[in-house]
């Protein structure tokens, strides 16, 4: 970090920064956890591998209809009132759910929470991370310090809470206490949220974006509906959601894959599934970094062609 940077970076920027890294981690965690905890789950919430991946189709859902919607809603609301109801109902979902509930109460959960990291987190929390950056003046790199800190969070903290579980007996109730850890530290962060990003900040960037959205607009005579037309019929759109879509396919059928390595394929023990899971993890904050690097030297184009050769490999 160079010597200007460190000046401008103070306890408050810091403080914002620390918010979006670790909370962007750690609202998803319980959600994508199976990869680590997939037997445990199946265990604690007496239901069968259908009705587990029922749960998660009820988030994905609710999780595709809200993110559209999120956006709009970040343009006219606060986007720290956002952070602060998106990492507080989160953590209360956690927390009900680490009481592992009925079936029925534990859709209603997954449903929530589809909005709760959806429509009311992730365009604020990109807002938060455009705040921070513009207080360091670093509005370009923000979003890659991002991406790297909460890759390391994410293998910290999770390296820690799984050997944490391995110490319980019951992995019952080891899955209980990863829960209510990570539900406790959400409601921490939902207060943070509140006092790290002030009125002033959010005023600014609020101005800036409608700024933005109207020298685009007097700069085009076309509607926002032609422009989505234009959009829909732009083969490079399509083949950046084909690729975007082979990523994150990719990323979740390995979930499936390490729960499946405890006990039914490969024999290997619970704890044992849960630290391949945390593994699974550990070089995305690698994969960010380079990603930041290379895409600076060669360009975005390089990289996506690059990265789909090496899916495509490894399929």
């Amino acid at each position: 970090m160079s010597q200007s940077l460190r000046s401008r970076l103070t306890t408050r920027s810091l403080l914002q920064f620390i918010t979006c890294a670790v909370g962007s981690f750690a609202i998803f965690y319980i959600l994508f956890s199976r990869d680590s905890f997939y037997q445990p789950f199946l265990k604690a919430m007496s239901v069968t591998d259908g009705e587990f991946g029922v749960l998660y189709g009820v988030y994905g859902w609710i999780a595709v209809i809200s993110y559209p919607i999120g956006g709009v809603i970040a343009d006219k609301v606060s986007p720290r009132m956002m952070m602060f109801l998106s990492f507080l109902g989160t953590g209360i979902c956690n927390i009900i759910l680490g009481f592992f509930p009925g079936y029925e109460v534990c859709m209603v959960l997954y449903a929530v929470m589809g909005v709760t990291t959806a429509m009311t987190f992730w365009a604020a929390m990109l807002k938060c991370v455009r705040i921070f950056g513009r207080n360091i003046g670093e509005e370009n790199r923000a979003f890659s310090f991002l991406e790297i800190t909460r890759g390391i969070a994410s293998v910290v903290i999770s390296f820690t809470i799984v050997y944490i579980f391995n110490q319980f007996a019951d992995m019952v109730v080891g899955l209980r206490f990863v829960i209510w850890f990570y539900g406790s530290l959400l409601i921490l962060l939902s207060i943070i949220s509140l006092l790290v990003f002030d009125k002033a900040d959010e005023e600014k960037e609020m101005r800036d974006s409608k700024l933005e959205k109207e020298k685009a607009r007097l700069l085009s005579d076309k509607s926002t509906v032609q422009h989505v037309a234009d959009l829909l019929k732009n083969p490079d759109m399509w083949l950046a959601v084909a690729i975007a879509f082979g990523g994150y396919n990719i990323g979740s059928c390995m979930g499936s894959y390490v729960g499946d390595m405890a006990g039914r394929l490969f024999g290997i023990s619970v704890g044992g599934a849960a630290y391949i899971g945390v593994m699974n993890n550990s070089c995305k904050p690698i994969g960010a970094f380079l990603g930041s690097f290379i895409t600076k030297r060669k360009g975005p184009t390089f990289v996506l062609q690059s990265v789909t050769w090496m899916y495509v490999s490894f399929c």
